[in-house]
């Protein structure tokens, strides 16, 4: 049922956005007809590779996920900073980015990944037979990049053409690619099942084994087929069960995409912001959102293993181990004050260096709109968004499935509030109301966290919080370095960028020193864990 929905999905939105929403002038674009439908294809080709590639998750044919995710986002980042070099000042390049933002809502519906556990990951990497299917993200992005990149370069004019015909071809590549592996890797695996055999006295080796394991023995083993379910003889067609699981993925989609990219549909439904503020709301969105992506995400990863491996959910903590109760209030702490002195370092040195960073990233066509202002804004999104994620991993790591229940219950009614709001803000600010809105649907997250852990820890003598509130030398260096990098951004940037920023590193470098100054213990504990690790790597050596 998948790939029907998906189609009558696709027609009936593709007609929404086609005669119900205001589309953009000619003047604009003239090919958005064109736009809208190829994203329409794209998510109904690339729904015909759902069944291989959740087989590939199931049977773990992807290794080292996160760093090929980083790479792509690299990648992808990069060949956006190319594009935009020469896409300086033009107005259909902002459609373009508006219409690529409105894709990227629909196709995150489709493509979701999961995690595989680490011994599963080894297992499988010892296994030389079989390739990486990561690949084939990588190879997506780029067939969509080195297409689209010389189309926008030599026609910047026919930015959405360019756009859609990339979106179309890579979407075709990315399917073909799957099926083409799993016909390989079948036919091979037969082709050795068949030699197996015939030396039944063999023992198999745990390879062999897992590639016995596989139930797939042909690509028609993956078209839709009658499920054989006793359950089911009331509604032959239809499995209830895998049914009503589905209908609750589905539900928990929407709730995520709500929270997630909530702006982005009351930007497209309510046409709150022109085409030209919502591509340069994506230029900007995307640059704030790298922290996250490469320095935040790594950290929450792994305070929340930490975490769930230390604290155990169903018990109060004077019940608990105290030496790891002890041990993880300290590491809390610590990590809150780590990330909440480095979301500050970024609020404050962005107020006065958005505008270069936007300058050197596209040119001037950037900075003469409302592009610095929403930079500066969203520095203070970075900032509630680290504090949200280190209390977050924390609460979900050790909350009970009560509370669990409750926080979901909490967070449908603050996406239903956050489309209010951002509707509201939007109207009276433009694209900064997105901006604040964000803020707020942060901020009342962190709240509730924050409640939670002082909750957790309430009748203790742990006080991990105190970690939200870095030292008053470190801020104090804020405060100066702050006024004095935006005097220097009111008096240098025009005429003396290179002087402007030396005295933003020198700024920085005083910052960096007043934090190592405070967090002494925590500095050296870091050197000395580097030595060890160093000297432990010689001797190895």
């Amino acid at each position: 049922m998948t790939l029907p929905l998906c189609q009558v999905f696709s027609l009936v939105f593709g007609y929404i956005w086609l005669y119900v929403l205001t589309p953009p002038s000619e003047d604009i674009t003239q090919h958005y007809t064109l736009g809208v439908w190829s994203i329409c294809i794209s998510c109904i080709v690339e729904m015909c590779c759902e069944p291989v590639y959740l087989v590939s998750q199931a049977f773990l044919f992807v290794r080292l996920k996160r760093l090929a995710s980083q790479e792509q986002n690299a990648l992808f980042t990069e060949s956006r900073s190319i594009v935009s070099l020469v896409r300086k000042k033009r107005l259909a390049s902002q459609e373009q980015n508006a219409l690529f933002t409105e894709s990227r809502s629909i196709v995150s519906l489709v493509r979701k990944k999961r995690l595989a556990s680490q011994e599963q990951i080894t297992l499988f990497t010892e296994s030389r037979s079989i390739v990486s299917l990561v690949v084939l993200d990588t190879i997506q992005i780029v067939v969509r990049t080195f297409i689209f990149t010389p189309l926008i370069v030599y026609q910047p004019q026919s930015a959405v053409l360019a756009f859609s015909a990339a979106q179309v071809i890579s979407a075709c590549v990315y399917v073909i690619g799957y099926y083409v592996y799993f016909y390989v890797y079948i036919k091979r695996r037969n082709e050795k099942i068949a030699l197996r055999k015939k030396d039944d006295d063999v023992p198999r080796t745990g390879k062999e084994e897992m590639e016995d394991d596989f139930p797939f023995e042909s690509l028609t083993d993956f078209l839709p087929a009658r499920i054989e379910n006793q359950v089911c003889q009331r509604y032959p067609p239809v499995n209830y069960r895998l049914a009503n699981l589905t209908w609750s993925f589905f539900k928990q989609g929407v709730l995520k995409q709500v929270l997630t990219e909530g702006e982005r549909y009351i930007m497209t439904l309510f046409s709150v912001l022109t085409f030209y503020e919502q591509g340069m709301y994506d230029v900007v969105n995307n640059l704030g959102s790298l922290a996250a992506r490469f320095l935040f995400r790594p950290i929450e990863d792994a305070a929340y293993f930490y975490f769930s491996q230390m604290v155990r959910r169903d018990a109060p903590i004077q019940e608990q181990n105290q030496k790891h109760m002890s041990e993880s209030s300290n590491v809390l702490c610590q990590l809150l004050r780590c990330i909440t002195s480095l979301g500050l370092v970024i609020l404050v040195f962005g107020q006065s260096y958005s505008t270069l960073l936007l300058f050197l990233y596209g040119g001037r066509g950037l900075i003469s709109g409302p592009g610095p202002t929403l930079m500066r804004a969203h520095c203070l999104s970075v900032l509630l968004l680290a504090v949200n994620g280190v209390t977050e991993c924390y609460s979900f790591a050790t909350m009970s499935t009560r509370q669990l229940d409750r926080y979901n219950y909490m967070m449908a009614l603050l996406s239903i509030l956050f489309l209010i709001v951002s509707w509201g803000l939007t109207t009276l600010l433009g694209g900064v109301g997105f901006i604040l809105a964000n803020c707020c649907n942060m901020a009342a997250r962190i709240a509730h966290s924050v409640q939670f852990i002082k909750e957790k820890y309430h009748g203790t003598t742990y006080q991990p919080l105190k970690g939200l509130v870095p030292g008053s030398y470190f801020l104090g260096m804020l405060v100066f370095t702050g006024t004095l990098t935006k005097i220097s951004e009111m008096y240098l940037f025009d005429s003396h960028k290179l002087l402007h920023l030396c005295i933003g590193a020198v700024s920085f470098a005083l910052v960096l020193l007043a934090w190592g100054y405070e967090e002494r213990e925590l500095v050296r504990l870091g050197v000395n864990r580097l030595r060890r690790r160093r000297s432990s790597g010689a001797k190895q050596s």
